[in-house]
This record gives structure tokens, C-alpha cells and sequence, in this order.
């Protein structure tokens, strides 16, 4: 016995000789010929009984195999005709495990990382993977890429990663997006397991503020292919697509460090504290070529209450609200063009003495009752003493 797995539907990889191997249950059984030496494996036959089922899964199959010491090769067919291959995987978010459609906003993905200077050791300088790693913004010069992987698929492969910006927006349709560049992994991922790719350098565009754009990575092989639509029927479809495919995702997330000085004994008496304002980084909605739709632009945020929200569209059309709760809509039923783009600055105004912790700020537009996309705050409040002035 080589290994058995409790955590399966009991699955069994048995010895049967020097290089035949047996994976079974009670409903099924796959003959497998291995070769040690170059720790390959191939499928010779699948046995499946007649009156029991399910049978056994590719997955399981790939699992107890890998766990026994042996991992499929890419290039044999038998393989690839059981199911086996390599499946790439990027988080769009903390929420998503690979489910398809992912859960929560689809643009934050933190398996997206971007420096002022090469990392010598991104499995290092990245290993917290529930964790999002900012940067403090900067125009021109290079910045250098690096994206996190898992390979969530039954057989190993090497992954090319294609990354694409553009002006931060809240909809980031396919067709602005412009390319930056590709990574190749220098080794095949092994199923269930992370690799780091990159480092890309990229020579920011006079119009690029790192981190305040909108970056888009795909993975794919030859056994993994992504196929990136050339236009949407609608934009039902357009997130249909990309919260249902697990090797595309996005990042359009700013983070911000405010220093708010809360009270530390109660105001005397003509003593008035000013909210802090805190500049939120402008972006644009947009509509998708070919479609005319209206949109609105909604806040989801962990604010306290009476934060006050100030947005401006365009240069002339003001939106303000004082929170209360967690969920607001700024803007309804805006008419675009296809093709039209406006221009949003927000600002927020916190209380003095807002605890010391790091917000969330989603400002999400919507279509046809859809998210289609959205920018992301995190403001980090920090408390440094009291401050006033007299009236």
C-alpha cells in the first residue's frame, strides 16, 4: 500500500507491481503505469463496475496519485481524455475559493502585486495571502508586476499570465483594455499548489498613477485556455463571464492613510473639530462600445455613522449623503452613450474620534440591476492625539 486517503470516498492507491499502481473504490478502478524513474504516469484502462456509482473522479484520482509520490505528464493524452488537466486560478477577492461565479466584488483581486523595486523573494515578500499589499503611489519611472496562481485543476502545468490597465474605472470592459505585457512560470504548478510569476517591468504611461489604476490578469495554457470575448450582448453577460471564469480578475483598489486626531478629554466649551476630508483618488464609469444602458453609482461602505460623501460628476453634477447605515446610491439612472466615459471625484468626510481601524469604501456601478464593476477604497484611520481650533 502506498497511500489511502480517509478524506476521499475511501480512495486506495495500491502496488501492484514495480510499476503498475491501482487507484479504487468500491464503484470504480483506474489500472495506472508508472515510471519511477522520471515519476511519470499513464492510464493503461478505467474499470468502472456497472451497479454502483459515482465513480472515481479525475480529481480524486489526481489526488491520491499526487499524494503517492507521482504527478500526470502534461503532454499524455490519456490523461487529458479522463479529465486530467491543469486549472488557473485567480482570486478575484479575499471571498473567492475558485467557486464559479466568484463571491463578492469581482475587482479585488489580491493575488495582483505591484512594486517600485524588484523583489528578490515574492513567496516571501508575499506569503500572506489573506492580506492586502499596498504601495505608496508614484508617477513615472518602472514599476514591476508579480502575480500569485494556484493551479486548482488535476495536472501540473506552467501558466502565462497576460496583465492589461486602464484609467482606474468602475467598468472595465475587455475593449479598453491595453496590454502590458506577459509572464511565463519557469516551472510547471503541481495541482492544489501556489506559484508566484513575475517579476513584469512596466514603464508607466505619462497618465499612470501606480497604484491608482485598473490592472487585469489572465492565465491560461494550451490545456487551459482563456478565450477573451470580443464584445458582450449585454452587460448581464459581461459579469456572467467574468465572476464564471476563475483565470481572469481584476484589481481596481486605492488605499489611503489618514491621521485623524480624536479627543482625548471632552470639547471646552467654543471648541469646534473640522471632519477630516480624505481625497479619494477620481476614476471613471463608463459605458461598453456598442451599448447604451443607464447607470447608477452606489456606495457600500463600513463608514460610521454620519460620514458625509461628496461626489462630483463631471465637474458639475453634485451628489452628497451622510451615511447611516451600510448601503447608499449617489447617482441613479444616468444616461451614457456607448463608448462614454465620466469623469468621478469623491470626497469623505469622517468624524473626529472615528475609531482606528482600516474602512472599506466599494463604489460600485450597476446596470440593468447588475454590479458591472466598481473602484475600491481602503482608508486606514489612525489616531495621533487631539486637535481643535476655537470659533
Amino acid at each position: 500500500m502506498i497511500s489511502k486517503l480517509s478524506s476521499l470516498t475511501p480512495l486506495v492507491v495500491a502496488q501492484l507491481s514495480n510499476q503498475y499502481f491501482e487507484a479504487s473504490t468500491a464503484n470504480a478502478e483506474a489500472i495506472i503505469l508508472a515510471f519511477p524513474e522520471t515519476s511519470t504516469l499513464a492510464v493503461t484502462k478505467v474499470l468502472r463496475h456497472e451497479t454502483v456509482t459515482p465513480e472515481i473522479s479525475p480529481v480524486e484520482i489526481a489526488q491520491a496519485l499526487h499524494a503517492a509520490g507521482f504527478a500526470p505528464p502534461s503532454d499524455d493524452p490519456a490523461f487529458f481524455e479522463l479529465g486530467f488537466k491543469p486549472e488557473f486560478h485567480l482570486r478575484d477577492g479575499l471571498l473567492d475559493i475558485g467557486d464559479e461565479p466568484s463571491a463578492g466584488p469581482f475587482w479585488n483581486s489580491p493575488d495582483i502585486f505591484c512594486t517600485k523595486l524588484r523583489v528578490p523573494n515574492p513567496v516571501q515578500a508575499f506569503a500572506d495571502q489573506e492580506k492586502y499589499y499596498g504601495i505608496k503611489p508614484f508617477k513615472g519611472g518602472t514599476a514591476f508586476f508579480y502575480v500569485r496562481v494556484r493551479n486548482i485543476g488535476t495536472m501540473a502545468g506552467a501558466p502565462r499570465i497576460h496583465l492589461f490597465w486602464t484609467e482606474q474605472s468602475s467598468f472595465v470592459s475587455p475593449q479598453i483594455w491595453a496590454p502590458m505585457g506577459m509572464l511565463e512560470s519557469p516551472v510547471p504548478i503541481p495541482p492544489g499548489e501556489i506559484g508566484y510569476v513575475g517579476p513584469l517591468p512596466w514603464t508607466l504611461p505619462n497618465s499612470a498613477i501606480i497604484p491608482n489604476i485598473s490592472i487585469v490578469a489572465v492565465a491560461e495554457n494550451e490545456m487551459d485556455p482563456q478565450m477573451i470575448p470580443s464584445s458582450f450582448m449585454s452587460y448581464a453577460d459581461f459579469c456572467n463571464w467574468i465572476t464564471g471564469t476563475n483565470n481572469v480578475t481584476m484589481k481596481s483598489i486605492n488605499q489611503l492613510l489618514v491621521q485623524n486626531p480624536v479627543r482625548a478629554t471632552p470639547a471646552l466649551p467654543g471648541t469646534h473639530y473640522e471632519p477630516q476630508v480624505i481625497v479619494i483618488p477620481k476614476f471613471y464609469m463608463r459605458a461598453s462600445p456598442g451599448l447604451l444602458d443607464r447607470f447608477s453609482l452606489a456606495v457600500t461602505t463600513d463608514l460610521p455613522a454620519g460620514t458625509r460623501i461628496t461626489a462630483l460628476l463631471d465637474g458639475t453634477k453634485a451628489a452628497t449623503l451622510i451615511t447611516g447605515g451600510a448601503a447608499f446610491v449617489l447617482y441613479s439612472s444616468l444616461k451614457f452613450r456607448p463608448d462614454q466615459k465620466m469623469e468621478v471625484s469623491v470626497q469623505v468626510a469622517v468624524p473626529w474620534g472615528t475609531p482606528t481601524k482600516t474602512y472599506s469604501l466599494h463604489l460600485r456601478q450597476t446596470a440593468e440591476r447588475y454590479t458591472v464593476g466598481g473602484v475600491t477604497n481602503f482608508i486606514e484611520i489612525r489616531q495621533l492625539g487631539e486637535s481643535g481650533h476655537s470659533v
